[in-house]
Formats: structure tokens, sequence, C-alpha cells
């Protein structure tokens, strides 16, 4: 049955600065890692809180918390609230801030009787266009865009939903995923205090990354090379998310139905290989000879990057470019297959061979291409802002074949992966089908 879609009501717009806005003035020009990303659609996501209360309650207790906090924990983050700038002069874009500088926050009540219950978990099948609703809009122009926008919204007497849009030519899913972690903490806290703790305090020193900026830059030639704009996707009528799941139990079954190849296959490599068969199997990808599947590696915290910490403030993936036949990823071993292809990849190693990332991307493109978006290492459901950990938290997109991984919730969580795919109706039923029978099928 078609669900109604969801609607809001926008209470307020409103924008809130660091906590000490003169104390920071700040630039950083953009780095190899984040140009990779220049191109890319927002990223989106949503985490879905129950705390049922009226719209008087949430107006005096929660939003008073949620913005002072907010505010606080800009502080160490303050270039989230600044903006990308790509002057005619400037050979990259900067990302500069400036006392005064704030992140939108929009403040919302959903207006529609769509079940808070069914919205906010991953039980049923979602309309695309009713998580969208939920999220804000995101200024960009092609000379200057905003790096983070908000939106809180309040569904009465239920619970309410925080959702950010960021500029991924800014920021990855790890910073986002930190900073999030950062306002949930000093929420909890009460604000008051100055310092986080320093596993979640950004590091900003990029003087030991290569200067690989120009030559990135130079692909995007005949494209209207000097331009922020972002490619956007249009969902088509009929796209939902369908949200599947790995326990860690469904991975081990994955794992001991390849121990036959004689290497180690970790829950990461597992859930990708089963995850894209079963995709290629549910989807028509035409008459393509070959298959691509992207996977990102973050390069913070390994050793061959040199000293880049787990809390750099940016983007750090490197992209992990695999390859199969359609023919072996759907034949009856299509799951070994997935599964050597990526070996071979992960033997080859990410970095050492940054100039290559942005070609190889884009002549990936010529053919077939799958992605894994997210991580489960990213703890999500760990932010609590002081009412209870998420019920869901929700990568939105609108952009068919990619698959997004994060941790599990709750008694799921562990080391089980929660997959999210976009897909059509009649598309994601095969799929769901698929996902259930082939892993069944595994001896």
């Amino acid at each position: 049955m078609d669900e109604p879609t969801q609607s809001v009501r926008v209470l307020e717009i409103c924008n809130i600065p660091p906590r000490d806005p003169n104390s920071v003035k700040d630039s950083l020009p953009l780095t190899f890692f984040d140009l990779l990303w220049l191109r890319n659609p927002p990223s989106r996501r949503l985490f879905f809180f129950h705390y049922p209360c009226s719209l008087h309650c949430f107006s005096q207790s929660v939003l008073p918390r949620l913005k002072q906090s907010l505010s606080a924990a800009l502080n160490p983050y303050p270039h989230l609230a600044g903006n990308v700038t790509w002057d005619k002069d400037e050979k990259i874009p900067t990302l500069h801030y400036f006392p005064g500088d704030a992140v939108s926050v929009t403040i919302a009540e959903a207006t529609t009787a769509v079940d808070f219950h069914r919205i906010s978990t991953k039980e049923d099948l979602c309309g695309v266009d009713n998580l969208f609703s939920l999220l804000p809009p995101l200024s960009v122009s092609p000379e200057r865009a905003a790096v983070m926008a908000l939106q809180i919204t309040l569904f009465p007497n239920n619970g309410f939903s925080i959702g950010y849009t960021t500029n991924h030519a800014v920021i990855d899913g790890k910073t986002t995923a930190l900073f999030m972690k950062s306002w949930a903490w000093f929420c909890r806290s009460g604000g008051d205090t100055t310092s986080l703790p320093a596993d979640l305090t950004p590091f900003y020193d990029r003087k030991n990354l290569k200067n690989l900026d120009e030559a990135y830059l130079a692909h995007y030639e005949g494209e209207s090379n000097k331009t922020l704009m972002k490619r956007e996707i249009n969902s088509l009528p009929d796209m939902v998310i369908g949200n599947f799941m790995l326990t860690s139990a469904d991975l081990e079954k994955i794992k001991i139905s390849l121990k036959h190849l004689n290497t180690r296959i970790t829950n990461f490599m597992a859930a990708a290989a089963y995850t894209w068969t079963c995709s290629v199997r549910a989807q028509d990808v035409g008459n393509s000879k070959n298959v691509n599947l992207v996977i990102p590696v973050d390069c913070r915290n390994r050793s061959e990057s040199g000293s880049i910490p787990p809390t750099y403030f940016g983007n750090c993936i490197g992209p992990l470019i695999v390859s199969a036949s359609r023919k072996d990823l759907t034949g009856g071993n299509g799951l070994e297959t997935a599964a050597k292809v990526m070996i071979e990849g992960f033997d080859r190693k990410v970095f050492g061979r940054e100039e290559r990332w942005l070609p190889e991307l884009m002549d990936a493109c010529h053919e077939i291409v799958y992605a894994v978006a997210g991580s489960p290492r990213f703890g999500l459901y760990e932010v609590d802002f002081g009412w209870g950990r998420p019920r869901n938290v929700q990568l939105v997109w609108n952009r068919s074949r990619i698959f997004h991984f994060q941790d599990a919730a709750g008694d799921a969580n562990d080391g089980g992966i929660e997959i999210s795919m976009v897909m059509g109706k009649t598309e994601i039923l095969t799929f769901s089908s698929l996902f259930i029978t082939c892993l069944d099928a595994l001896s």
C-alpha cells in the first residue's frame, strides 16, 4: 500500500554561530581528498529519536538545549559554519570561516498523519521523497557553497528527527559522525564545558598531504571547471529505500562459505561481496560486460598514509575500484567471484597511488558502477543527546546502485551491519527475495 506523502510546516529558520564567534578566523584550502568529491551531491542523513512531547514542551525544553549545545559544538568545528569560495583569481576552492558565519537550522513540525513508527524504523519500505522533506536545503552557488545545514523536525507526541545536509567537497562521513557525537556530548553535559575529549577533537593540520590539487582540477575541464555546483539526480516516482541486516551470524556464514579461498575475509568484505552479487542479480544492467564496484577506504590512521590521525577534519577517503564480468557475478559462483576481486583489490592497497584515483573513477563511470557508502565503524547509534540513542539512523539519497553500510542498532549491534538500498519498488522486492534466499542457501 502506498504511504501518504510526508509534509512539514516550517516553524523557524535560525542561524547558529559558534559560541565564541570572534575567537577564530581561518581558511583551509581544499586538498585532493576534497576535490575528489567536488561535484558529488550533498550528503544527507537523518537521526530519529523517540521522545513523546507536545510542541510547547519541545519548544521550551528540547530546542533550547539543542541550540545551545550546537553553538558550543561549533566552537571546535567553526569551519562547519563557514563557506567554500572559488574566486576567479583562485586556483583551487578554499574553505573560509569568518566571525559571524553560522549554520542554518530549520525548525519544523510534521503535519501529516504519517505513522512516526513506520517512518522512523527500518521495518518497511519508505519513499525517498518522504525522507527528503525532513532534510534542509544547502545553499550552493557557482562561486560560494555552505558546508552544513540542519533541520530539526518534531513529530508531536511521538518524537523528533535531526537531519543534516553537508557538502561532500569539504567533509566526509567520518568527520560528520565525529561532529554529531561532539554536539551530542555537549548537549548531555549541558553545554558548559569548553573542551572535547581527545577522540572527538578535530585535527586540522594538512601540511603532510601531497599537492595534487591542480592535477585533480584538470580532470574537470569541459564541465564548467570553476563552479561549486553539484550533480543532483532527480528521484523517479517509485524510488524507495529498503533496509536490510546482516547479523554477525550471517556474516560468519558468508565467510565460512568462502573459506576455501585460503585468505582472511573481513566482515566488511563479506557484506560487500554478498550485497554486490544480490544487487547485480536484482537489477537490469543491460548488455554491459563488466560491472565495477567502488569501495571507500578511510586513509586515516594507516601506516602507509603517514601521520593522518583518526580525527582529521575533512575528506580522507581513497577509492578502491574492483571489477568483474556481469556473467560471473550472476552465475552460480557469483559470491566467490566478488570476494576474489575484492581480495585482489585490497592487496593492491589504496594509498600511494593517489594521482590515479580521479582518472580511474572517471574511467569506471563508462561502465556499470555500484558503490559502497558509509561505514559500520562510524558508531552512529552512539549519538545520544540526552534523550536516549536514536531508534534509527538513515542515510538519504536518490541514486540507485549505491548500498550504504552502518553499524547496527540495539541487540544486533554485535558486529552486524545495516545495509540500505535505493531502487524501484519492483527491483527492491526482487533484491529482498534474493537477499534472504541466497543466504539460506549457503552451506
